[in-house]
């Protein structure tokens, strides 16, 4: 239980430590993004577990700390309902439209893409899930503080299962 979250302390450490000072500042701190994306995980179907791809969306904030360093608070709503398997125990979990609020870093890099990390809970009103969450986006401005993007990310549910999303993405900055 906490291996994953020493890696990904280790992660934001890590990526943080690329940064540099002398970089100029972005006047626009604030991005907002809508994310429409596919979410693709193992679900329990007749003693199988297949692959099955869930709508999903993301609403996220973030904060540029620097030009190219943001914090931010992302959440990912799977839209509709599953069944999965513990890990350690294969007890079954039947998961309906679970919301993951997370608190991530990302770090910009110069070819534009932004790696992100960080770490949350997804809710759900039977149980409740402790989750690693791991991203790449890459996004390129449109005019006027708008952005368009791609995003993959993946999410590991602490002992439970695990799922990886894709979507498009569009931001506003402010």
């Amino acid at each position: 239980m906490k291996r994953p979250i020493i890696i990904a302390l280790a992660c934001i450490l890590t990526i943080s430590s690329f940064s540099q000072g002398n970089e100029s500042e972005r006047s626009e701190k604030h991005r907002f993004t809508f994310m429409p994306s596919h979410t693709y995980l193992r679900v329990d179907s007749e003693n199988n577990k297949d692959w099955t791809t869930l709508a999903s969306f993301g609403l996220n904030y973030d904060f540029w700390i620097k030009e190219n360093m943001a914090i931010g608070l992302h959440s990912d709503v799977i839209t509709e309902s599953f069944i999965v398997s513990r890990q350690e125990d294969e007890q079954i979990l039947e998961r309906e439209r679970p919301l993951a609020l997370i608190g991530v870093f990302l770090y910009k890099l110069e070819n534009g893409l932004t790696p992100l990390v960080g770490a949350g809970i997804e809710l759900e009103k039977e149980e409740h899930l402790a989750l690693i969450h791991f991203g790449l986006e890459y996004g390129f401005e449109i005019g006027k503080g708008w952005e368009f993007g791609a995003n993959v990310t993946y999410d590991l549910k602490l002992d439970v299962y695990n799922s990886f999303a894709l979507g498009l993405s569009v931001s506003k900055f402010l």
